[in-house]
């Protein structure tokens, strides 16, 4: 290796998606168990949200802490509502303690609440103590510091050990300020997954009659150099959904019913993360639901589908196959529909005729993730079929 050459390799954003999507999972997980009564977990709070959110040395080298740098990939704000010190509290020098600002959360439940944004309000000092006034981000680094969460400090600032002996109903108002901002971590992260993870992907569908015994693909999207996979294949008379999400974590929703033949049909199918950081992965018929998966844990899969190649009638890296079917309409969202939503698409496509694209046998297409353009190899024809109404 040149001497003068970086050894460094830069990550890129789906290493540093997939990092952030690890810690939340942490600091859920410990909120989780504290509240359970495991409470030595607060000393896992105290060194993600370090890490997470108030790191120093990330400033110091002009670059953003994992959530904030998540932010910023997504082109999103992070804005929460406070409490703010009152300067008539703030001025009584008598007060000896005094942590303000909570409830802190995304939505305001109290009128004197106010918006600031998250990375501001790290700044705020939400604690008085004697004469002296902490801010968020001063708490979070030195109860870091503390309990060897970064560099576990051997000795303790007077002020800061005196703080923890204080108990409200045998808790420290500390760590019950630190699990409150960790569930908002939670929230706020949770949010921000799901712009990534959240989609609706809507196709219609035509199979012929066939008397075919092995698995046949019919879409088959992949992005490059990744283990992500979305492919939709035809089994034993039914249609088969398997996931691989960037972890490598495979799921397979099968759909008990026979596929109708000869019928276009609307498949719709949809992964979104719930509130409880899992995994519902659901697909319908016209409409109509016929399966429903929920995991104990989210997978991290993308809606995005500019990042997607797509194999049609082909499994990628497959061989071609003996088998025809016909499509018309592929839309993916980058986030799941309301009601509403999905009730406009079935009346929009609610025709009585429709041209379908149909790869004959041992025809296949490709397209790049760059390119606007299906690669075809071998015949397509174009149709007309009649749609049953829905």
């Amino acid at each position: 290796m040149d001497s003068n050459q970086n050894p460094n390799v830069k990550k890129t954003d789906l290493d540093k998606i997939i990092e952030f999507y690890h810690s939340v999972l942490i600091v859920n997980d410990a909120v989780k168990l504290i509240s359970e009564g495991k409470y030595y977990h607060i000393v896992t709070l105290f060194g993600q949200l370090r890490s997470l959110i108030t790191d120093n040395t990330k400033a110091k080298n002009k670059e953003l802490t994992p959530l904030f740098e998540i932010a910023s990939i997504l082109n999103e704000k992070i804005e929460i509502y406070y409490m703010p010190i009152s300067s008539e509290i703030r001025s009584k020098e008598e007060l000896i303690f005094h942590l303000s600002s909570l409830p802190i959360s995304l939505k305001q439940f109290i009128k004197n609440q106010s918006i600031i944004s998250f990375e501001d309000y790290l700044d705020v000092e939400v604690l008085k103590y004697k004469k002296s006034l902490y801010s968020t981000r001063r708490i979070i680094n030195a109860l870091s510091n503390k309990y060897g969460g970064a560099h576990y400090d051997t000795s303790v600032p007077t002020e800061l050990f005196e703080i923890l002996s204080l108990e409200i109903n045998n808790q420290s108002p500390l760590h019950n300020f630190i699990i409150q901002l960790a569930d908002l971590y939670v929230q706020i992260s949770f949010k921000l997954l799901k712009k990534i993870t959240d989609f609706d992907f809507f196709v219609k569908l035509f199979i012929p009659k066939n008397d075919i015994q092995e698995p046949q693909c019919l879409f088959d999207y992949h992005v490059p150099y990744t283990s992500f996979r979305m492919t939709l294949f035809y089994h034993n008379d039914r249609l088969n959904i398997l996931l691989c999400d960037f972890k490598g974590i495979k799921v397979n929703l099968q759909i008990i019913d026979v596929f109708p033949i000869n019928k276009l049909t609307l498949i719709n199918i949809t992964h979104k993360m719930t509130g409880q950081l899992k995994s519902q992965v659901s697909c319908s018929f016209d409409g109509f639901e016929k399966s429903e998966m929920i995991l104990d844990f989210p997978l991290l899969m993308s809606g995005h589908d500019t990042m997607f190649d797509v194999s049609m009638n082909k499994f990628y890296k497959g061989d071609r196959q003996d088998f025809e079917f016909g499509w018309s309409e592929v839309v993916f969202y980058k986030r799941v529909l309301d009601i509403s939503e999905k009730l406009g698409l079935l009346s929009y496509f609610n025709r009585d005729e429709e041209e379908i694209m149909i790869f004959e046998k041992n025809s296949f297409a490709t397209k790049k993730s760059e390119d606007e353009k299906l690669i075809v190899d071998g015949s397509i024809r174009i149709e007309k079929v009649k749609i049953n109404k829905l």
